[in-house]
């Protein structure tokens, strides 16, 4: 009887420890979509910004047509991660109309109103994900980027190393968006790591954000500047490109 019990007690166990395949595949579909969609999305913003409205046009069409696939698949059954998320089917909306919007602004050739009107498209997918514990490769980009944000007021700003503890902060500062910047470099997917300009612009910045201790330590404000200026194309660039 007591070995009967400690059998069917093991079996359970392993039933529990066993993978669940099935939900596994449909969240990762979900989260291949949305990079698929962020794809086209990254290429339209490119594409508006450089002012070539045709182009972005035709990539986010086809982010668009992703977008309805999303949507008419998992906003009124979103895959297990995220299916605790009140705000899921509302922010799914909220991505499709903007990405719909976008378009017809950019068919009508009006670039930087399309920019405007997509801005808010990336923060929307972060915070789906961050909700749902799926934080990913493309989701590190954006804090590196939201970390140059918070860099770069010292490049109109220069700091004064003067004034008590300014170096310890750009300092800090700097070696915080060095640690996102190799975090993101080791989760980069593959097809990430073998495009052609994934080491040089990793490289790049990694070699950037690495000279600013010693301009902070000479209490160089020009040249931490500059650095920030240098650094900031990097940052742009790995975004569009492997973002």
């Amino acid at each position: 009887m007591i070995s009967r019990i400690s059998f069917i007690a093991a079996a359970f166990c392993l039933l529990l420890a066993a993978p669940r395949p099935a939900l596994a595949a449909d969240a990762g579909d979900f989260d291949s979509l949305v990079d698929e969609a962020q794809g086209g999305y990254r290429a339209a913003l490119f594409y508006a910004r450089t002012g070539n409205a045709a182009l972005a046009g035709i990539e986010l069409r086809q982010a668009q047509a992703v977008w309805d696939e999303i949507l008419a698949a998992y906003s009124t059954t979103p895959p297990p991660p995220y299916a605790k998320d009140s705000r899921f089917a509302a922010d799914l909306k909220a991505i499709t109309a903007r990405i719909s919007k976008g378009a017809d602004l950019l068919d009508e050739e009006k670039g930087k109103e399309a920019r405007r009107e997509l801005a808010p498209v990336r923060d929307l997918i972060y915070g789906l994900r961050d909700r749902a514990g799926r934080k990913g490769y493309s989701e590190c980009v954006t804090d590196l980027n939201r970390h140059m944000d918070f860099l770069f007021k010292w490049r109109h700003d220069r700091p004064d190393f003067t004034a008590p503890g300014t170096a310890d902060t750009v300092m800090q500062a700097a070696l915080k968006y060095r640690d996102i910047l190799r975090a993101c470099r080791a989760m980069a997917p593959a097809h990430y790591q073998k495009a052609a300009d994934f080491k040089r612009i990793y490289d790049g910045a990694d070699a950037s954000i690495s000279s600013m201790p010693q301009a902070v330590e000479r209490k160089d404000a020009l040249g931490v500047v500059n650095i920030l200026r240098e650094l900031r194309s990097f940052d742009r660039i790995l975004f569009f490109k492997l973002g």
